[in-house]
């Protein structure tokens, strides 16, 4: 019989499995034992953060006495802690979930929030020691303890290890898991391991922050650079010296600065007080890997706004990913994403799950109701209550009747250009003037009648007046008397009545099949949400596009609280100068010339460090101590060997 099933977590109760590794067992083998309590309940203890790792090799514990797998690094991960001879209760997924079991997955996943907020403390595992990851963390933790400056100088001779060593502990793989932004964001207090050392997360985080305010005395003389009487011999060799350092101090920055590893340990000193949407910490962590794309969007939305502040989501693991997305959809729709944010919302989680639809014909490409594809139907029956932000493009007249199809051609005096609507609108008695409302990053135009004051209703799609849409016959389309409204100074909001109306928007995404014939680029295309497109170089350098309907009124003051919010970090320099190089490396409208330098970049420039960041030869710091050497007495650097 399972160990799961001898130890069940009762249905619709806030149960969680807890372990503990039995003491006085073979120095080679791991025996525990597995108890079920109420989280509200349970004993105090230690929640794990580790990476899964390979399937293979994997090692054998024991488990209430019933051999049990487990991947190796997590074997490495328990050896290490029974080491430490703790016999304290800990929760680990990989042991205390029936992987097997979805039911359960999603169970605890719904749980997962509460189980590392309640930790008496998180135990994060970066792996085996390797280059100079104990003799970095053991420099880190003497270097706390060090109440005076001469007793902290006898660690900081040889900080420049210590900052290389810090960037390679930040390209760890355990750095790369999605979860654990939510276990190491939400963890009361944490205990980092790497090989046999052991630092407090509140320490490393400090040494970890070389361009945020140093909250303590010892970190700022960590990140102080070489000064010239650190460093002997005659003048060249100092200054070369203290340009290789110097090199090493700017790009150890950058990297830090940039790194997931840093990102995370602002994000846990501003939780709860600053929580994030679902879509900034998607941008953030889109590339973090899993096992299961859906666990990109459930490992992200326990700490995000949408969860924590309005509506809870259920995690379902026995919905297959298409359904995961529709439910995603129709929660989004219920009020826990902003209406402006839905599309990009559902771009995303679509995104995170690799989903396509590269077998339904959109209605802009059928001639007849007999192309319609399968999922439209299907669609189509499912009912969907949800709103979308859309903006009006201005008034189009009728200007004339093509006797091929019987459509009509629409004209924009102010604009010049023309729209076509199909004949099945045209058959009704539509008004001899149109409003045209469109959608941000979608293609789809909306044909509509003046139904009331600041109302309309949809009389069919709009298309653009080429040579291939006058020759087409069109199907009636799916929007066909939706009512547009004006929603206060919100703006205007179409609402949708089912599934296949949401996915005809969703679908038809202007990054696909980008219009570039003159003016008419301007329909349907993104203006904030989606992908920015390439602009024509002017003197604004595409800020006016940028802006989209958005006007400044007025100056606005960022009080940014220095140091303030209860102890919680702010935007600062770090944070900017790592918003600013993915703003750079992400939109080719802005110009660089045209943005101005972070205070981090002017300090970089005015101490002389090079233009670019490229990693300077460690092997040209002579004297550099090596990982196992003693750290009682300072040194002094001597030159080049």
């Amino acid at each position: 019989m399972s160990i799961y099933t001898k130890h069940p977590l009762l249905s619709g109760q806030p149960h969680i499995r807890l372990m503990r590794i039995t003491p006085g067992s073979s120095s080679d083998e791991i025996h525990c034992t597995i108890s079920t309590f109420d989280i509200n309940t349970a004993p105090n203890y230690h929640a794990l953060s580790y990476e899964w790792g390979p399937k293979s090799p994997s090692e054998l514990i024991y488990v209430m006495g019933q051999p049990t797998e487990i991947r190796s690094n997590l074997f490495n991960f328990l050896s290490r802690l029974k080491a430490r001879a703790s016999h304290d209760y800990l929760w680990c997924d990989s042991i205390c979930i029936d992987q097997a079991n979805d039911y359960e997955r999603s169970h605890q996943v719904q749980l997962m929030n509460r189980i590392y907020r309640k930790a008496q403390s998180v135990l994060v595992w970066l792996g085996d020691a390797r280059e100079n990851s104990d003799f970095t963390l053991r420099t880190i933790r003497l270097l706390s303890t060090c109440t005076d400056k001469e007793s902290r100088a006898a660690y900081l001779g040889d900080r420049p290890t210590v900052w290389q060593g810090l960037v390679d502990l930040s390209k760890r793989r355990y750095w790369t898991r999605i979860w654990i932004v939510q276990e190491i964001t939400v963890a009361r207090n944490a205990e980092l391991f790497c090989g046999s050392e052991v630092i407090p997360w509140s320490t490393f985080s400090s040494a970890c922050r070389p361009t945020l305010y140093h909250d303590t005395v010892w970190s700022q003389d960590l990140w102080t650079r070489l000064a010239d009487h650190e460093v002997v011999g005659d003048d060249d060799k100092k200054t070369q010296m203290i340009c290789a350092t110097n090199e090493l101090y700017w790009s150890t920055m950058n990297r830090l600065h940039s790194s997931t590893m840093t990102g995370l340990i602002r994000s846990q000193r501003r939780w709860p007080t600053d929580k994030e949407s679902f879509m900034t910490l998607y941008e953030r962590y889109k590339d973090s890997g899993c096992e299961d794309g859906r666990d990109r969007i459930f490992a992200l939305l326990g700490v995000s706004t949408e969860v924590t502040s309005k509506c809870g989501y259920t995690a379902d693991y026995l919905k297959s990913k298409e359904e995961t997305f529709f439910s995603l959809v129709a929660w989004a729709g219920k009020g826990a994403v902003k209406m402006d944010s839905r599309l990009h919302f559902a771009r995303m989680t679509a995104e995170a799950m690799d989903l396509t639809w590269p077998h339904h014909l959109l209605e802009s490409r059928l001639e007849s109701e007999s192309q319609r594809s399968p999922s439209f139907f299907k669609w189509v029956q499912e009912p969907l209550e949800m709103s979308l932000r859309c903006y009006k493009l201005g008034v189009w007249s009728f200007h004339r009747q093509l006797d091929t199809t019987g459509a009509a051609i629409f004209r924009s005096d102010s604009r010049g250009d023309e729209l076509y609507l199909s004949s099945d609108a045209t058959e009704h008695d539509v008004q001899r003037n149109l409003h045209i409302f469109e959608f941000e990053t979608s293609k789809v135009l909306l044909a509509c009648q003046v139904a009331g004051e600041r109302s309309w209703t949809v009389v069919g799609r709009a298309y653009y007046a080429d040579q291939e849409t006058r020759c087409r016959q069109r199907v009636p389309s799916v929007f066909r008397g939706l009512k547009i409204a004006v929603n206060g100074a919100s703006g205007s909001e179409v609402q949708l009545q089912n599934l296949a109306q949401f996915m005809e928007i969703f679908l038809e995404d202007c990054k696909s099949t980008l219009r570039q014939q003159g003016k008419q680029v301007e329909f349907g295309c993104p203006r904030a949400a989606g992908s920015l497109r390439s602009v024509k170089e002017s003197e604004n350098r595409g800020l006016e596009e940028l802006l989209g309907r958005r006007r400044i009124k007025g100056l606005v003051n960022l009080d940014w609280l220095e140091g303030g919010r209860g102890g919680f970090e702010v935007m600062d320099d770090d944070s900017l100068a790592a918003d600013l190089d993915k703003l750079m490396s992400t939109s080719d409208m802005l110009a660089r010339s045209r943005v101005p330098s972070t205070s981090v970049e002017k300090r970089r420039q005015r101490d002389g460090a090079p233009s670019n960041y490229s990693s300077p030869d460690m092997s040209l710091l002579s004297g550099q101590r090596p990982a196992g050497q003693s750290l009682e007495a300072p040194r002094r650097y001597s030159g080049f060997g």
